[in-house]
Parts: C-alpha cells; sequence; structure tokens
C-alpha cells in the first residue's frame, strides 16, 4: 500500500517546510518558505514581485 505524501519545499532554499505560516501568494501561485529569513531573502531579492506589492499595500492601509 504505497501513500501520496506532498512534502513542501522552500522556494529560495529547497529545504523541506516543517513550520507552517511562511508564504507568499502570486501570480504563480502559493510560494512556501522553511522561514522568516528565507521569506525575507526572497523579499529582497524580488522586490517588484506582485506578492511584494501586495504587502506593500496592506502596510500602508491596515485595517
Amino acid at each position: 500500500m504505497s501513500t501520496d505524501v506532498h512534502i513542501e519545499l522552500c522556494a529560495l532554499c529547497s529545504q523541506k517546510v516543517e513550520i507552517k505560516g511562511f508564504s507568499l501568494v502570486g501570480n504563480s501561485g502559493v510560494h512556501h518558505f522553511c522561514c522568516g529569513g528565507c521569506l525575507s531573502i526572497f523579499q529582497l531579492l524580488y522586490p517588484d514581485s506582485p506578492q511584494n506589492q501586495q504587502l506593500k499595500q496592506n502596510e500602508e492601509n491596515p485595517k
């Protein structure tokens, strides 16, 4: 009997994602990260990505 287990890999370093909550949603789908450091580096490397634009809008217009 085989079980299909989907393992998420970090969009930056390809390590296994063991902690949920570090993710960004963009035009190409959801990017998952293994830690806050990888998420932050991704945002620094890709400052003009749609995910970062949405985060900037949320920071400027808090609910």
